[in-house]
């Protein structure tokens, strides 16, 4: 079995204490590629999903203050959306803000469990408990729809 990698040196030994996380891969054995890239693209995957909620607070804030021109001439029903979300805007990012940091927190903690399993070897990954995090997620983000539905047709009266 091949040491773990991390970097040569310029010496062409592979040091082991330079693989990140070091928590997890100064253990065990070197996982199968296939499954470590294949943990490190849900990851990113997720951090990606955190950064598109995160941008979607700051939009409703945007679109609060400036109205979005562009959304006027594509959706001219929804030109009137930023009187009516006043206050609320901040509301969404918060939500936008607080569905991220869940969704960072969340992922890191699983891709670390995962990769200790990969590195253990024995079949810790099998043993694992489903995530969560799609559930809680689709929960806030639902929570997040009935909460603009509300705001919207509580300023139509």
């Amino acid at each position: 079995m091949a040491p773990m990698s991390g970097g040569t040196h310029g010496t062409g030994e592979r040091h082991e204490r330079d693989r990140f996380p070091a928590s997890v891969y100064g253990q065990g054995s070197e996982p199968d590629a296939r499954f470590s890239l294949a943990n490190e693209r849900t990851f990113l995957a997720w951090i990606r999903t955190s950064l598109a909620l995160m941008a979607g607070g700051v939009a409703a804030l945007a679109w609060r203050r400036t109205g979005l021109a562009l959304t006027v001439a594509m959706l001219g029903a929804l030109r009137v959306l930023p009187a009516y979300l006043g206050a609320s805007a901040y509301v969404f990012v918060a939500l936008g803000a607080g569905c991220a940091l869940t969704v960072v927190v969340a992922s890191h903690r699983r891709y670390r469990q995962l990769c200790r399993a990969l590195t253990s070897g024995d079949d810790a990954a099998d043993r694992l408990p489903s995530g969560r995090l799609p559930t809680l997620l689709a929960a806030l983000v639902a929570g997040g729809g009935l909460l603009a539905i509300a705001v919207v047709l509580g300023t139509l009266r």
